[in-house]
């Protein structure tokens, strides 16, 4: 996000990079965002004109969600495990 709020695209290092941290293969994000493969994988990929193609903005905000869900269902699972407990 840039500092007016607006949602930026990140670079596709920073998103392989985000990847790794959260433990997804490119073919689970896939998955879980309903994007074919071939996509995922196309981003970052130099095209004939030169340009590269960019993650799209959506997949920034997308991957913070989907964190703070698996954070959340975490934190839910050890709640439960410290009630029975």
């Amino acid at each position: 996000m840039d500092k007016s709020g607006k949602v930026c695209s990140m670079r596709y290092e920073l998103f392989m990079e985000t990847l790794r941290g959260m433990k997804l293969s490119p073919k689970e994000f896939s998955d879980i965002s309903c994007t074919p493969l071939p996509t995922v994988r196309g981003w970052g990929a130099r095209r004939k004109n030169k340009q590269i193609k960019t993650v799209p903005s959506w997949v920034s905000p997308f991957l913070e969600a989907h964190k703070e869900l698996y954070n959340l269902r975490i934190t839910l699972k050890m709640l439960s495990k410290e009630k029975i407990g």
